[in-house]
């Protein structure tokens, strides 16, 4: 098994990908950043959610994505993002967790809209999916993973997630997107104890190789400018979470 904190390769990571295999929170984080009302239930799908983190992880979750940039995805990528996504996407657009415990989780991966990309033609190819190209979507990656090609695929007619790791090479099928975000999870306790696995850890090496993971990433600025708005309120959380006796 590979080390997951080995040196990662100077420049970006690749954008080669494979065939799959068949094989209580604070109210402020749910609210959508736009005056378009989400479903209800979307809301509480998110409500749900982040209570399992609680009220101490709270700052992380980023607004939801806006009408407005579901609308130029569709027209950038070519594709119609299914409603329910929309609807769930409106509420919320993840957290960006440091992620080295769960490599795949919906609060480690998932990005905003805005940042959703087509899939490359190395992983057309190795898919077979000429004629259905236009149905895939990346819709995140896992910084820390970077050394390996970690990415989440969307297809759009079915909702179906599947995640990439490119250098196994391996692709599998997560579910339905919904089922995805509500059950593949990476609790603080897991991260935190991922984070502590790493010889060198201190709070402040964290939040720096994280900080250097997001700079290795498609969409760097927005998701760095994420991470500098919350990264003193993480280093504190992690702190007192670490001050807590076991």
């Amino acid at each position: 098994v590979p080390d997951r904190r080995r040196a990662i390769k100077a420049g970006p990571p690749s954008t080669r990908e494979l065939r799959p295999r068949r094989a209580k929170t604070a109210s402020k984080p749910v609210h959508t950043s736009h005056k378009a009302k989400a479903p209800a239930d979307a809301v509480h799908v998110w409500a749900k959610i982040q209570a399992q983190f609680g009220a101490a992880w709270a700052f992380m979750w980023m607004p939801g994505s806006p009408p407005a940039d579901c609308d130029a995805a569709e027209a950038r990528l070519g594709v119609a993002i299914p409603v329910r996504v929309r609807e769930l996407m409106s509420v919320c657009a993840g957290a960006g967790f440091p992620g080295f415990a769960v490599d795949f989780s919906s609060d480690v991966t998932l990005q905003p809209v805005r940042l959703w990309e087509k899939i490359s033609d190395q992983l057309v190819d190795a898919l077979e999916l000429q004629p259905e190209r236009d149905d895939y979507i990346v819709i995140g990656c896992n910084p820390e993973g970077a050394d390996y090609g970690k990415y989440v695929l969307l297809r759009a007619s079915t909702s179906d997630v599947y995640s990439v790791t490119e250098n196994i090479p391996e692709c599998i099928p997560m579910g339905p997107f919904e089922h995805w975000l509500t059950t593949l999870r990476q609790t603080p306790a897991q991260m935190i104890e991922a984070l502590r696995e790493d010889p060198d850890f201190t709070v402040e090496h964290a939040v720096e190789q994280h900080r250097f993971y997001l700079s290795l990433m498609l969409g760097k600025d927005d998701l760095l400018a994420h991470w500098n708005a919350i990264e003193d309120a993480f280093a504190a959380a992690l702190r007192g979470v670490m001050r807590r006796p076991s």
